[in-house]
């Protein structure tokens, strides 16, 4: 089946199975040639042999910067590690209803310990690798704040 390719700036831009004059494409700014199964749009037309040659496809993957590690944050940085709804759900759990079973009330007592550190003014810094950092990422996956992967994530320091 013949192919008709519609040629601008030496490249095809369109191609047709209906040849162009039966369908009164015929305009004068527009260049119909005829061109083969094979021939893609962005195929560069050469008008010297009355050929075609297919567009180079770019298989390199995109630079995409690597993540930038750091073992030591500020307590703001230590905080964004964790989502919106895992903070919320941080939240949540240090501030019990009035009714609440003990369980949660020990719950509150052991996260407001850890975040009254982190929220001590007189903190700097964090240091990712400290065993109470390490130990409280791991009370969080253990009360189900956090799974281990997400854990992980954030005791690697990952800034974005």
């Amino acid at each position: 089946m013949t192919k008709w390719a519609l040629i601008d700036d030496n490249k095809i831009q369109q191609i047709s199975d209906v040849n162009p004059s039966s369908l009164g494409l015929n305009h004068p700014g527009l260049t119909w040639i005829e061109c083969g199964d094979s021939d893609v749009v962005g195929s560069v037309f050469h008008s010297a042999n009355n050929a075609f040659t297919a567009p180079v496809v770019d298989d390199t993957p995109p630079n995409v910067p690597s993540p930038v590690y750091r073992i030591v944050l500020s307590p703001i940085e230590f905080k964004l590690q964790f989502t919106v709804q895992e903070r919320l759900t941080l939240n949540a759990a240090r501030n019990p209803t009035a009714n609440a079973n003990a369980q949660l009330w020990e719950i509150k007592a052991v996260l407001d310990d850890f975040f009254d550190l982190i929220d001590d003014p007189r903190l700097k810094e964090i240091h990712l690798n400290h065993a109470a950092v390490t130990t409280g990422a791991s009370y969080l996956v253990s009360i189900g704040v956090l799974t281990s992967d997400r854990a992980n994530t954030i005791l690697q320091g990952i800034i974005d």
